[in-house]
């Protein structure tokens, strides 16, 4: 299934490149028709319309532009007709892998309901947004977690009848199961109407182990995710084993998500679980930023906003909300310093923020068709996915939930409003960009044929304070760096029309003994190619894929990158 997914994809794609080739015959054709009027409006002195030979190749010159307008025609409506196809069949192939939740119903029930009977408790079971469907995966890895946490609420948090009625409440308790949509993540909540956490259990349990670490809901859900950990004494076939919450942890941290819980004495307890979602097709806002594109799926979008206050910076007020204007390039960690200006904001919302995001260009709403990343792009934890416009231009997916909930971000948002309470400040002075670890913006060219290394390599200079520019292969490179190279040249060893040493063969010869830093990367790891790029200039030598920090003490190792800071991973949180 995922081989035929992906030939559609790859046909959805030929189809765009189709449409643009199309275009340029169109182009081509109103150039001919124009040659053609400029032709036969020529004065007879200085040309002989009438005589034979001209009339001969006017009269080709009309039939190449019938026959050209003809193919034409005949092209652009296979084009649009092929294009519909595809797209149904595309669309017909994600929905064969998609599930409705409420399937599952008859399964999660029955979980309930053995626990409830072997523990002689009365439950009643309710599932709101059942009708959510679910990738077919997602949906079977779902269902474990889930009866984990099911029978617990009933085993741990519903009282006896007898303890019910004791305490007030009715003698059925209710255990509840809530799915949403949140943005492009998967947004589940379990919850029941039991007496909460018995936290003295715990704290016993603890003081045991020379421990006591419960002063917050999430240390005591990092307590309770720990293997083996269990407030019962003795084990059984439902609970005391101290396995189930460890194992809905560790397929939260598998999926990158997150899981959070909320107790209270005799309130119950509320598990919240976010899960991001693998979404094939994406309907977007297209942006620039930093001369690159960037897809924003339109579930966060508020709305779209073209200010030139936004070249400031200022918040922004709409429908009766304040958003807390960031330049999307100081989200990415981008340095921003050759960003033009940006006057142009999407207002978007994730949980509880509301973010202006200011871009360069908002060229307009997208359906794009998302691919998964590469291993580097995939480290950097920003964004979901990615794909390739019809131009062959690539565009990232942001991963706003992720961005705007992380620390680093979290702080910075957090020290902007404490500023704003102490003192007056102009807004812009008051948000604050991300830190990074050399103030020098030296300049680098990344030569590779592969758009997803490209883009990754493009990342992480960025972050290491260098201004990148990309080359497709060593002809374009070539152009880009007739009249001066850059400090950095990352060049890949194979690529079409010119490989990286053939390139690094024109550079000595148009720029004789240059002291710009050449770092060699290949899927190959042979000493021949490294005996050969070191003949060539190359200070460097990485295999694919390579990680920021081998890259960054590669630049080390030129003495074109400080070795004073190592510049960390971002956090996952």
């Amino acid at each position: 299934f995922e081989q035929m997914l992906s030939l559609s994809t790859t046909a959805a794609c030929s189809q765009a490149r189709l449409g643009e080739t199309l275009q340029r015959l169109r182009d081509a054709y109103k150039d001919l028709e124009s040659t053609s009027a400029r032709l036969q409006s020529l004065p007879s002195e200085r040309l002989a319309l009438d005589s034979a030979a001209v009339g001969e190749m006017l009269s080709d010159l009309q039939n190449a532009q019938r026959s050209l307008a003809d193919a034409m025609l005949d092209a652009e409506t296979e084009q649009v007709q092929s294009a519909r196809a595809d797209s149904a069949l595309q669309q017909a192939l994600i929905r064969a892998q998609l599930v409705p939740f409420a399937e599952c119903s008859v399964r999660l029930g029955h979980a309930v309901s053995d626990a409830a009977t072997e523990t002689d408790k009365q439950v009643k079971f309710e599932i709101q947004g059942g009708e959510i469907s679910l990738e077919r995966s997602l949906f079977r890895q779902l269902l474990s977690p889930l009866e984990h946490l099911l029978r617990n609420a009933v085993v741990h948090g519903v009282e006896t009848p007898a303890a019910r009625v004791a305490s007030g409440k009715s003698m059925q308790g209710l255990v509840s199961l809530q799915l949403q949509i949140d943005g492009t993540d998967l947004l589940i909540s379990i919850s029941d109407d039991g007496a909460g956490i018995d936290t003295a259990a715990v704290k016993e349990k603890l003081f045991g182990l020379g421990f006591d670490n419960t002063h917050s809901a999430d240390a005591l859900l990092h307590v309770l995710s720990q293997s083996g950990f269990s407030t019962l004494n003795q084990a059984n076939h439902l609970a005391g084993r101290g396995l189930g919450l460890s194992a809905v942890q560790a397929f939260v941290d598998e999926h990158n998500g997150t899981l959070h819980m909320r107790t209270g004495s005799g309130d119950g307890v509320l598990f919240t679980m976010r899960i991001p979602q693998k979404i094939r097709v994406h309907q977007v806002v297209l942006v620039q930023s930093h001369s690159s594109l960037y897809a924003i799926p339109v579930n966060f979008v508020h709305s779209v906003i073209e200010d030139a206050r936004f070249s400031a910076l200022e918040n922004y007020q709409y429908d009766g909300h304040e958003y807390r204007a960031i330049r999307l390039g100081d989200l990415l960690g981008h340095t921003g310093e050759n960003a033009r200006p940006c006057v142009h904001s999407v207002l978007v919302g994730a949980g509880d923020l509301r973010i202006a995001l200011c871009v360069e260009q908002v060229i307009g709403y997208r359906e794009i068709i998302a691919q998964p990343l590469g291993d580097q792009l995939t480290r950097l934890k920003r964004f979901t996915g990615g794909s390739v416009l019809a131009d062959g231009r690539p565009a990232l997916i942001p991963d706003l939930q992720r961005l705007l909930e992380s620390t680093d971000f979290q702080v910075r948002h957090d020290s902007t409003s404490a500023q704003q309470r102490q003192r007056s400040l102009p807004v812009q002075q008051q948000i604050q960009r991300p830190q990074h670890q050399t103030t020098r913006h030296s300049t680098c060219l990344v030569v590779d044929d592969s758009i997803t290394l490209r883009v990754a390599a493009e990342q992480m200079m960025l972050e290491l304070g260098f201004v990148p520019t990309l080359a497709r292969d060593g002809a374009e490179a070539l152009e880009l760096t007739r009249n001066e190279l850059p400090d950095v040249l990352l060049v890949d060893i194979d690529m079409p029309q010119m490989n990286g040493f053939d390139f690094l063969r024109h550079v000595q010869l148009h720029h004789g003994q240059h002291d710009a830093a050449i770092i060699m990367i290949s899927t190959r790891d042979f000493e021949e190619d490294r005996r050969e790029a070191i003949l060539l200039g190359a200070g460097a030598y990485l295999t694919k894929p390579y990680s920021r920090q081998q890259l960054q003490q590669a630049l080390q190792k030129l003495g074109v990158a400080d070795g004073s800071a190592v510049y960390s991973e971002p956090s996952s949180s």
